[in-house]
């Protein structure tokens, strides 16, 4: 069997394992949202500008760091256009993980600190936003669709699983979806791969019924 072919069938095959939670892989190989993980950092950053005494966020800030600087070196993303914008951050947050080890308390040592934090918040921002904009599946499914490294269509699978929950769809969404884009396309792997760039689509015209759904709700 050709090798892309069989790596096509090893994706879709352990996408529909995730969704269907066979041998409980959810607990086994949960990992966030690299979206998730930008967002988180934002909020802590803001909530500490609004308690700047509050040490529990000053640590969980710091922890968040760590977490970050370890998923973003391995995810898919760092693939697309915004390897740049990946590289700055990853950069930043090891130059700041450095700094943390430090035991100088001085209080300029601690400008500079916040001085950092901050174009890291400013990284993050524009990250998150430019990930947005951009058809985040796409970029998974052009890596799936050209290579044969089955670890690297892992790591792709959960990527996708990942920022697809955090794009709000459900579990129970995927799966309905899959079946149907299945049934279209039966065996023809290279198209029922392309269905999973809609996807981004699927979520904008989501939105948009919902939304005028409840512009038309009636008065009570």
């Amino acid at each position: 069997m050709d090798k892309q072919l069989s790596a096509h069938e090893y994706f879709i095959d352990f996408f529909k394992g995730y969704i269907r939670n066979y041998n409980k892989i959810f607990s086994k190989k949960y990992s966030p949202s690299i979206r998730e993980l930008l967002n988180d950092y934002i909020e802590l950053y803001n909530d500490i500008a609004t308690s700047p005494e509050n040490q529990k966020l000053k640590n969980s800030l710091k922890a968040q760091l760590d977490v970050m600087g370890f998923f973003l070196k391995d995810t898919v993303l760092y693939k697309s256009v915004l390897k740049t914008n990946f590289d700055m951050l990853i950069k930043k947050i090891q130059t700041m993980n450095s700094h943390t080890k430090e035991k100088n308390k001085c209080e300029d040592n601690d400008k500079h600190m916040s001085s950092e934090y901050f174009a890291i918040l400013k990284i993050c921002s524009s990250l998150l936003k430019s990930l947005d904009k951009l058809n985040i599946y796409e970029i998974i499914i052009s890596i799936v669709s050209t290579t044969t490294n089955y670890k690297e269509i892992d790591r792709c699978t959960e990527c996708l699983i990942n920022e697809l929950l955090y794009d709000g769809y459900s579990i129970r969404y995927l799966q309905d979806w899959f079946r149907d884009v299945k049934s279209i396309h039966g065996d023809n792997t290279s198209n029922l791969i392309g269905e999973f760039k809609t996807l981004k689509n699927l979520k904008k015209n989501m939105i948009f019924f919902l939304r005028l759904k409840m512009i038309m709700k009636p008065w009570i």
